[in-house]
């Protein structure tokens, strides 16, 4: 699979995010999440500690309305299976 220019500028923005939680996320990694529908960055975020919420959800949490629907979710770790995503079926 090849990544697009596109593609590498968000995945670079998600370890961006993913460092905010450095020292901060033992015994957990570090991870960041941005969630992109076409060209808007609509919700970005990063595991900011042990017992709070996963970077997927605080990113879904920051979208305008929280419907990722239709939009590309760019993460440095596998989303988490269980942890429920709020916006999605």
């Amino acid at each position: 699979m090849a990544f697009s220019d596109t593609d590498l500028i968000y995945m670079r923005r998600v370890l961006d995010l993913a460092r905010k939680g450095r020292g901060r996320v033992s015994p957990n990694p570090m991870v960041g999440c941005v969630i992109v529908r076409g060209n808007q960055v609509l919700g970005e975020g990063w595991h900011e500690g042990p017992g709070l919420p996963h970077a997927e959800v605080n990113a879904v949490k920051a979208c305008p309305d929280e419907n990722i629907q239709g939009a590309t979710v760019y993460v440095n770790l596998e989303p988490c299976a269980q942890t429920p995503l709020p916006g999605l079926p």
